[in-house]
């Protein structure tokens, strides 16, 4: 009997034990929080083809397109080998895992299975963050970057990337060995110089008082600015999904739109002869 796909025991499996380096808790995060804005962004923009035709060439590709605003840069550089070998799973792992997901999201859309739906979208758009805050545990709490709300899903700022830099020092610290801490030994006070005697202060210099400043010119009053059109009200932009539930209703829309479409032209298979 096939077993059903479940995301949240897939992705407790993949990260694994608690980490126990930053690095071990930050890498999977990233590929979450890049993987999770690659299913928005396909959803709403490829929404013609499946899913799995977006597919990124390798993890740096998926972060390159897909990483928020503020960590396109620094998360790259994270990902070095030294880096992942405090990873409890492989990449290629974590990209199975995403691949599996995108084609439960086409099957599910292409079924019309409502159930299914439910639980991929609930997955990516609440569970993975409580299933990654258990995961760090309080020990590593501090390295929580996966977004709380999709309100922050677009940015990571600059307050919290100075927060997270506090956070590292401070682990880096906790971690320095105890021979490695120690009190500097005192050093002996030296003898204070004599000070010398106050000299008396001079006498200021005698200042010529200023002139007194002319008789102001009477200015011609400023001649009173015309009054501003009033500008027509700027029409309201549509804005797109931010969730996984509402892009795959927004993409299911589309599909149902294009397909209506579609079977309302004939089309010539053959060139006349």
């Amino acid at each position: 009997m096939e077993v059903p796909f479940n995301p949240a025991n897939q992705l407790t499996t993949r990260l694994g034990p608690k980490p126990t380096h930053p690095w071990g808790a930050l890498i999977p995060q990233v590929l979450l929080w890049c993987f999770r804005r690659f299913c928005v962004k396909s959803l709403t923009e490829a929404y013609v083809t499946p899913i799995t035709d977006e597919l990124w060439d390798d993890h740096l590709e998926l972060i390159r397109l897909y990483a928020p605003r503020g960590l396109e840069s620094i998360s790259i550089s994270w990902m070095t080998p030294e880096n992942i070998e405090f990873v409890h799973s492989s990449l290629e792992e974590y990209n199975r895992f995403f691949l599996e997901f995108i084609i439960e999201i086409d099957g599910a859309l292409a079924r019309s299975d409502e159930d299914m739906g439910d639980i991929l979208s609930k997955f990516l758009d609440e569970s993975v963050t409580d299933i990654i805050c258990k995961w760090l545990g309080e020990e590593y709490a501090m390295c929580m970057i996966f977004p709380k709300s999709y309100e922050q899903e677009n940015e990571f700022t600059d307050e919290q990337f100075s927060l997270l830099i506090d956070s590292l020092m401070k682990l880096s610290d906790e971690n320095i060995p105890a021979e490695d801490t120690k009190e500097p030994l005192e050093q002996p006070l030296e003898q204070p110089l004599e000070q010398p005697l106050e000299q008396p202060l001079e006498q200021p210099l005698e200042q010529p008082l200023p002139e007194p400043l002319p008789h102001p010119v009477e200015q011609p009053l400023p001649e009173p600015l015309p009054q501003p059109v009033e500008q027509p009200l700027p029409e309201p932009v549509e804005q797109k999904p931010r969730t996984i539930r509402a892009a795959m209703a927004y993409c299911k829309t589309l599909r149902n739109r294009a397909s209506k479409v579609s079977r309302g032209k004939t089309r010539k298979t053959h060139t006349a002869v």
